[in-house]
């Protein structure tokens, strides 16, 4: 990871150097709190970017491994702007989860699949528009989640 100090030089500090078994590293992204969200191929982690220092030991894990979350295929994810993550799985469809900073606990709050109006269970991107609703790109075609939870989706190419 690279930050920048207070006098603009840069910093780099490896992470995930001994206690993490990483190959692949799907997507990154900040909350509005400063906490830093990576999806992987091994669960969620996420890091707590106020510290002057980040080191492996602030990089938190939630996956099958500790129980922590019932999926490992990360393929991408969302912090949107009123503290939801969203989080998309292969196989897994897409997740809207939240953080406890207090509890330090990351849950689901609620599952989307085809039963709930995706194209497909394979979530492959996350985005939200101006009206704070929810795009999710499936290996089918494309699904909005409204601020109001009605789905639509759009199939692509057949």
């Amino acid at each position: 990871m690279v930050t920048v100090k207070d006098d603009g030089e840069l910093a780099y500090t490896q992470l995930m150097k001994q206690t993490h078994n990483e190959s692949c590293l799907h997507c990154i992204r900040p909350d509005k709190n400063g906490r830093l969200w990576i999806a992987s191929n091994n669960g969620v982690y996420h890091i707590d970017m106020h510290s002057l220092t980040p080191s492996d030991k602030d990089l938190k894990s939630v996956n099958t491994q500790n129980g922590k979350f019932p999926f490992d295929e990360i393929t991408c994810l969302m912090p949107d702007s009123i503290g939801n993550i969203w989080v998309g799985v292969r196989g897994g469809g897409l997740q809207k989860c939240r953080y406890d900073n207090d509890k330090r606990k990351f849950e689901i709050v609620k599952g989307y699949s085809i039963h709930e109006g995706l194209m497909t269970t394979n979530v492959f991107s996350i985005a939200s528009d101006r009206q704070g609703n929810i795009w999710v790109g499936t290996d089918n075609g494309l699904t909005c989640i409204r601020k109001d939870e009605k789905v639509s989706s759009y199939r692509f190419g057949h």
